[in-house]
């Protein structure tokens, strides 16, 4: 015991900062003064634990070494000042990503103003769409998706164009994080992409906005090759009330992929009604295998119960009747019982309350029978008074 407890002192003595005098220094101070190092791992690791610290003080230090030398260096301040939300750096942030010469800096600059999230910042990340690294112009899309920096809505149907079709999904998924209608020509175009990404991510997009003119092109995918797709459509049309995608749930919840059982359970607790889509939500779960999708299918039941209103649904009321006729078996066993053993006959109120007790109805109360008790006799009787007659 001894032993580990001067581990564990010499081992706090060691990771301990000390000032030129000799005394302690708070953690601040020390990441501080890392910053000021000739090393450049230690002034990254000075911007790293600054930016975990979450001190907005330390703003002004770390911005002045967002011109360091070292593209580590920049990278790890960019990050450090995005978890500050430091909006005083956004102007020399925004100036990275135009012209840093690495593309990590690039790329940290399109994430930090993510953190940050100052429109300040819109040109600069819209620029960033033409950047010759593909991971830059992700990160910008994905920024601009995030911040739903209305002003960039051109640029992103522009964007609906790339060759790259990773780059056509991430644009169909920013214009839905925008929420505006005035996207809704360029993602109805784009339900018709040749990639089936593309397709998934428009109608996602489509169903976020929520636009009624869409409701043609979403009702066209449902018949899409690709179940992936249909279960989209059928997505994106129970996210707005319409059943329209009904049957394609209800056909997935036999399909042999487990995400597409799962998808089509979360589908028809939207829009599931009392006469197809509960009992077949309740035929799936008493099928189902996969412990996960088993979970979800439950959940599903009790949203479309809670939706509709319904207290109890077909598969309580069949647990019910097991119940009843169990109840009944043990009543007619007990009877016999009785008769065997030489007991008094059952009488008819007896059966009534066994049978109306499995039914699942509570019996009635019986009114307590109030006995009188014995007096207790007298074991050493107090004398008489004086002068008394006995």
């Amino acid at each position: 015991m001894r032993v580990l407890l001067l581990a564990l002192i010499l081992a706090s003595a060691a990771s301990a900062q000390t000032t030129p005098s000799g005394g302690l220094q708070d953690p601040y101070g020390a990441s501080i003064e890392k910053l000021k190092s000739t090393e450049p791992m230690l002034r990254r690791q000075g911007a790293v634990e600054l930016g975990e610290m979450r001190r907005p003080e330390a703003a002004p230090a770390l911005i002045g070494l967002l011109g360091d030398s070292e593209p580590l260096v920049r990278s790890a301040v960019e990050e450090a000042l995005g978890m500050l939300r430091a909006n005083a750096a956004v102007p020399k942030i925004s100036a990275l990503l135009r012209k840093d010469p690495e593309a990590r800096v690039r790329q940290g600059a399109a994430v930090a103003l993510a953190y940050i999230g100052d429109p300040a910042a819109a040109d600069a990340l819209i620029e960033a769409f033409k950047d010759a690294d593909p991971g830059v112009k992700f990160s910008a899309v994905r920024t601009v998706g995030v911040m739903r920096l209305n002003k960039a809505l051109g640029a992103l149907e522009d964007c609906l164009k790339d060759p790259d079709p990773q780059m056509r999904r991430a644009c169909a998924a920013a214009l839905g994080q925008l929420r505006s209608k005035d996207a809704v020509p360029a993602l109805k175009a784009a339900v018709k992409d040749s990639d089936d990404g593309v397709r998934m991510e428009a109608l996602r997009s489509l169903g976020a906005v929520g636009d009624p003119g869409s409701v043609s092109e979403v009702n066209s995918a449902l018949s899409d090759k690709r179940l992936d797709v249909r279960l989209q459509a059928a997505e994106s049309f129970a996210r707005v009330g319409n059943s329209s995608g009904t049957a394609v749930a209800l056909a997935a919840l036999k399909d042999p992929d487990a995400a597409n059982r799962q998808r089509a359970a979360t589908i028809l607790s939207l829009i599931g009604d009392a006469k197809t889509g509960l009992p077949a939500l309740n035929a799936a779960f008493a099928a189902e295998k996969d412990g996960q999708t088993k979970v979800v299918i439950d959940f599903a039941r009790v949203q479309v119960k809670a939706r509709l209103g319904i207290k109890e649904g077909p598969a309580a009321e069949a647990v019910t009747e097991v119940h009843v006729s169990t109840a009944a078996a043990k009543s007619k066993a007990r009877i016999s019982t009785k008769k065997k053993a030489g007991k008094s006959p059952v009488t008819t109120a007896e059966v009534q309350t066994s049978t109306t007790t499995a039914k699942g109805k509570l019996p009635a109360k019986k009114k307590p029978v109030t006995r009188k008790k014995k007096p207790e006799p007298i074991k050493n009787p107090a004398p008489a008074p004086s002068g008394s007659t006995p």
